[in-house]
């Protein structure tokens, strides 16, 4: 295999990989948006109660990732989506 076909292959990977990335992207944005609809309509007492148990979840998805280096955008990531639903919350 030559150099001309090995550096094909890698920027069609490189395409592929990157439009997999935009459509999960784009699932993840409309699941969001449809979580926080839920959300925002739920009654107080029940988003109380839906508060507590996603705090204590997110603690337990936080212990996991104790004992593996992830990069910071992870941890960034992870912490404004937690946030994001927190304040639907309210």
């Amino acid at each position: 295999m030559g150099d001309d076909t090995l550096l094909e292959s890698l920027a069609t990977l490189s395409k592929i990989n990157g439009m997999s990335v935009l459509q999960h992207g784009a699932r993840l944005a409309v699941i969001g948006e449809l979580l926080v609809s839920v959300l925002t309509h739920l009654p107080a007492a029940m988003r109380a109660d839906i508060v507590q148990s996603f705090r204590d979840r997110v603690e337990y998805l936080m212990s996991l990732s104790d004992d593996r280096s992830l990069p910071e955008q992870y941890h960034s990531a992870f912490l404004t989506e937690v946030n994001r639903y927190l304040n639907a919350l309210r």
